[in-house]
């Protein structure tokens, strides 16, 4: 529960409303993990990762992989 309530709290302090399948895909990328692993770990798609990490650029204002990353070690997602 508590660690339910600390992601929701970085979710909605960093100002993004990431679901929760948004946030493990965001924390998956920025520890280097490729799609094709990442859709393994979460047994998705590698189409549905990659739209997941469409939807976390949008809602982060993040335009490349560089600036997602930066994103993620400053609102706490590593």
């Amino acid at each position: 529960m508590a660690g339910q309530l600390a992601k929701k709290k970085n979710t909605e302090s960093s100002g993004a409303n990431l679901s929760e399948r948004e946030v493990e895909v965001l924390k998956l990328v920025a520890r280097g993990y490729t799609d094709k692993e990442i859709s393994e770990m979460l047994n998705i798609s590698v189409k549905t990762v990659e739209k997941h990490k469409l939807k976390i650029k949008d809602k982060t204002g993040s335009k490349r992989l560089a600036s997602l990353i930066k994103f993620a070690m400053e609102n706490g997602y590593m």
